[in-house]
């Protein structure tokens, strides 16, 4: 067996006891932000509970989430597969154009969370909340699937296992993600950082279209 599969048994194995660990240990995500609103205690707030504490629903609640992700992921991609392969290819660019991305992303985000915010001042306006809303989260979350895929495949193609369903590769990326996203303070940078990313790359790549951002259909006659 070589390295790189060694390497991909390690992730997986990491992966699974921090997602265990998260849950039997309570972990937050947000746990800083509720020190910081606390008494300014530095000291660590996780509380490390007795099993008999933890309910079994508990922890498989977590896993369960992981599988919900992953059907629906694998629905997109038999859905779209090849929009998912030409958002998948965005990613493949320089570091320079990764972050170009997460920034056009993460100003998308930003944009069209405050465009919505303030359609819902007024009655007229008010519909366009949820129709952002909508857009907003299928953007997010299928450009999160799509940084899923692209990280499993490009490690199962690494170990030598091409000829793997992409399903494997999808399911991997997505344990490697969604346990990063469950550590205290370091889940929400990683999760403002892939979902940004993966929001740039969809919009960028048109919703997996490849076509261009422009006018000039309105200029034909």
């Amino acid at each position: 067996m070589n390295r790189n599969r060694w390497i991909i048994i390690i992730l997986v194995a990491a992966s699974i006891m921090i997602v265990w660990a998260s849950t039997w240990f309570g972990w937050v995500p947000w746990s800083i932000f509720q020190r910081m609103s606390g008494n300014w205690n530095l000291l660590p707030n996780y509380v490390v509970h007795a099993p008999a504490e933890i309910p079994a629903s508990t922890v498989l609640s977590a896993f369960t989430t992981l599988l919900t992700m992953f059907l629906t992921g694998t629905l997109i991609l038999l859905l779209f597969p090849r929009r998912i392969r030409r958002v998948e290819k965005a990613f493949h660019t320089s570091p320079a154009g990764l972050l170009r991305l997460t920034l056009f992303g993460l100003l998308t985000g930003v944009v069209m969370a405050t465009v919505g915010v303030s359609s819902a001042l007024t009655m007229s306006t008010f519909p366009l909340i949820f129709i952002l809303a909508s857009i907003l989260f299928i953007s997010a979350y299928s450009g999160f699937l799509a940084l899923s895929y692209t990280i499993g495949h490009q490690l199962m193609q690494q170990a030598n296992w091409t000829d793997s369903s992409p399903l494997f590769g999808l399911f991997l990326g997505l344990l490697i993600l969604f346990a990063l996203s469950r550590i205290p303070f370091l889940g929400i940078l990683m999760s403002i950082l892939y979902v940004s990313l993966g929001m740039g790359c969809v919009i960028a790549t048109r919703f997996g279209t490849g076509k261009s951002w422009n006018l000039s259909a309105l200029s034909e006659e």
